[in-house]
């Protein structure tokens, strides 16, 4: 089966959802490379409230995740961008990330969503742990689950910085519980603050901020716990100790030495010497 425009041609590699209102494609994206996901609506009534949406969203030119919309034989599709991969819930669950990892990935997830200019809708929707994904190399893609695109009227900018601030929490979610990170436990708590302005631009810059002084005290304290800061700080100790000893001990041989020559000067006694002569000059 390949769904079609005029342009552009979609085969389709497996149907991954079948409704009553809509079908759902993974396809082959010919004219770009990769994947993508279809969604083609079959309910010709919600036409009039989803279109207006996907009009504003085509506008956005740099949102590149969505690819386009048309009609194909009485449906309206849908084409997103899609990734196959290890979901951000897998990569945290499964892998052992640093802070510093994972002060990274919340960056760049920040970032993608800006360079994206991701309308309301679409940022909750791929704004979850199952729909970022997360490469080997720290890449990251969205996935957007819009079965429901029919209820995209509904939700607000204040709904997706909500979500958001559910995946920064998501992410940093064993920093918060052992408290072994200060500055991200903070951040945390001004989150609701934060996104309640609705400014993804300032929630970046407040985050990156939070992160440059996360990661110096990180490394701070990497430092502090390596061998040789270890083994500094102990030949220092110690060097404190043998300085306080061979005080001690400067001073016990001082002592020693004084009462040496005190005896020496008992044992032999007092003697005056008498010069007979000095050079030629006798004396009497």
């Amino acid at each position: 089966m390949v769904i079609h425009t005029f342009e552009h041609e979609y085969p389709v590699s497996y149907v991954k959802e079948i409704s009553d209102i809509s079908e759902s494609y993974i396809c082959r994206n010919n004219a770009e490379g990769g994947l993508c996901r279809i969604l083609a609506i079959r309910d010709k009534s919600l036409f009039p409230a989803i279109i207006p949406r996907l009009t504003d969203a085509d506008a956005i030119s740099a949102f590149s995740d969505f690819i386009e919309h048309f009609i194909f034989e009485d449906l309206l599709c849908i084409v997103m961008k899609y990734t196959q991969g290890i979901s951000l819930r897998d990569k945290i669950g499964t892998e052992s990330l640093s802070l510093s990892e994972k002060l990274e990935l919340a960056r760049r997830i920040l970032e993608r969503m800006i360079l994206q200019e991701v309308p309301d809708y679409f940022l909750m929707k791929c704004c979850t742990p199952e729909t970022v994904i997360v490469d080997s190399d720290m890449t990251l893609h969205f996935n957007y689950p819009i079965e429901d695109i029919e209820n995209a009227d509904a939700c607000t900018r204040e709904d997706a910085m909500k979500q958001v601030a559910g995946l920064l929490r998501f992410i940093f979610a064993k920093e918060a519980a052992d408290y072994s990170s200060a500055e991200v436990s903070a951040f945390l708590d001004d989150l609701p603050a934060l996104t309640q302005s609705c400014d993804l631009i300032g929630l970046y810059s407040a985050y990156h901020t939070m992160m440059m002084t996360a990661v110096s005290g990180e490394a701070k304290t990497a430092a502090e716990n390596s061998v040789w800061f270890t083994l500094w700080e102990k030949i220092k100790k110690l060097g404190a100790v043998l300085k306080k000893v061979l005080t001690v001990l400067l001073l016990l041989a001082a002592a020693a030495y004084l009462i040496f020559s005190i005896g020496k000067i008992k044992e032999s006694g007092t003697r005056h010497v008498n010069f007979e002569r000095i050079g030629t000059v006798e004396i009497k």
